[in-house]
């Protein structure tokens, strides 16, 4: 007779709360005069935070139990950890912070860890990448075959990611012709607009040649343009409309893929309550889609008629096919097309490209944002010590006295699916 495979939840917390030796090295990291860094270099030699542990166990019960006595014997064991940087890469797995390695079909390559760049030639094999990471711990730039995309201290590097607005899709149409705004107007005659988040990009630093002076004001405007546009179009959709009449006809039964009963009547019942517009979802779907957009962060929204009607755009973006992520966008360009009397064939692909065009801003943004941060905090101090050593639990009770919440969902849809897996008898 057939059994039911058992399912088997694995706590994953033990994974991360403890690692090898975490006494011992919660106790060296106290230490007074112990370096409190994965690694810390000068004049061509590297103090290992592991080197330091090897010779404390190898040590053993010959080092005093506690007291000031273990802690001058530790001390006098310091100048043994320092080590030179091949034997710091080669052995202890040490990688400079400002880099990241990633493994190929073909070899390697080194990746920046504040740039959208990796230095500008692959390594073949681990003796090859060694000595490249080797000469950047030791700050010497790595030789390269040919020319590279721009340097940075003197390593040349490849850009992996554009940041210039040049480089963008483009832009939807009705940007050019953003919609005046519905609401009141300031005394200049001016429409008011709802207040948008500050830029995402902060202040400019020298020192990243991809992007200039002028090209982080050109990425400024354009960001603050497509604030705007955005903005323009939650206005419009704030009045008053007959969304019923809107989604008429619409395929809104197409999107119900989910005949389960629902697991919260009660929120069901309030739903229909709230949106009977969507009449024509069943209850899983509607209560589905809920979960999804009350689990979004989102910085495209509507509020309407005093109440929120994300959830309509939300079914608006799915009409037109976007993803869960980007529906609410999407939904909210195809209200305001169809409310411009365009047809859904029509507002399904401006949604389509205001949500592509948005994402390739908003990556663009992001890009250049962590590599100005970097280029501003980057100092010689600062690429000469490595990491702090930390560990779960540091992070653990850092959370501790703080007033911010954290909350942990899991969708009761997911918690189905999982059941029907392990009734079917799947194996990963």
């Amino acid at each position: 007779m057939p059994t039911k495979p058992l399912p088997i939840f694995a706590d994953e917390y033990h994974s991360y709360a403890t690692e090898p030796d975490f006494a011992l090295k919660s106790e060296l990291r106290e230490m007074e005069g112990v370096p409190n860094a994965r690694y810390l270099v000068e004049d061509n030699r590297v103090f290992v935070f592991e080197r330091l542990v090897e010779l404390v166990k190898a040590a053993g019960p010959t080092l005093p139990p506690d007291g000031s006595a273990r802690v001058e014997a530790v001390r006098a064991m310091l100048p043994q950890a320092w080590t030179t940087p091949q034997d710091a890469v080669g052995r202890y797995d040490v990688v400079p912070k400002a880099w990241v390695v990633r493994e190929t079909a073909d070899g390697f390559e080194i990746h920046h860890h504040g740039f959208p760049a990796r230095i500008a030639r692959r390594f073949v094999g681990r003796a090859e990448l060694h000595d490249a990471l080797a000469r950047l711990l030791a700050g010497v730039p790595v030789p390269l075959p040919g020319t590279a995309d721009f340097y940075y201290r003197d390593q040349g590097y490849t850009l992996l990611g554009a940041c210039d607005v040049a480089s963008l899709p483009a832009a939807p149409a009705s940007m050019a012709v953003t919609p005046e705004p519905v609401g009141s107007r300031s005394a200049s005659g001016k429409a008011d607009l709802p207040s948008m988040e500050s830029s995402s990009l902060g202040a400019f630093a020298e020192g990243f040649a991809p992007v200039t002076q002028a090209r982080f004001d050109a990425l400024h405007a354009v960001e603050a343009r497509w604030h705007r546009h955005g903005a323009a179009i939650r206005c419009r959709l704030d009045a008053d409309h007959d969304w019923a009449a809107l989604l008429a006809g619409l395929p809104v039964p197409a999107l119900n893929a989910d005949s389960a009963p629902p697991l919260d009547p009660d929120t069901v019942a309030t739903l229909r309550r709230t949106y009977p517009e969507l009449a024509a979802l069943n209850d899983a779907t509607l209560e589905g889609f809920s979960e999804d957009v009350t689990g979004q962060f989102l910085v495209w929204g509507c509020t309407a008629q005093g109440r929120d009607c994300n959830l309509i755009m939300y079914v608006l973006g799915r009409l037109a096919e976007a993803e869960r992520d980007s529906a609410v966008h999407a939904g909210m360009v195809v209200a305001h097309q169809l409310l411009g009397g365009h047809d859904f064939a029509t507002a399904a692909h401006a949604a389509r490209q205001s949500v592509a065009y948005d994402h390739a801003l908003r990556a663009m943004v992001g890009r250049v944002a962590r590599a100005l941060r970097f280029v501003a905090d980057d100092t010689d101090a600062l690429r000469d010590r490595g990491p702090e050593v930390r560990f779960f639990v540091d992070w653990v009770a850092g959370l501790r006295g703080r007033s911010t919440v954290m909350q942990v969902t899991q969708k009761l849809a997911d918690l189905r699916d999982a059941q029907a897996f392990f009734d079917t008898g799947a194996r990963a």
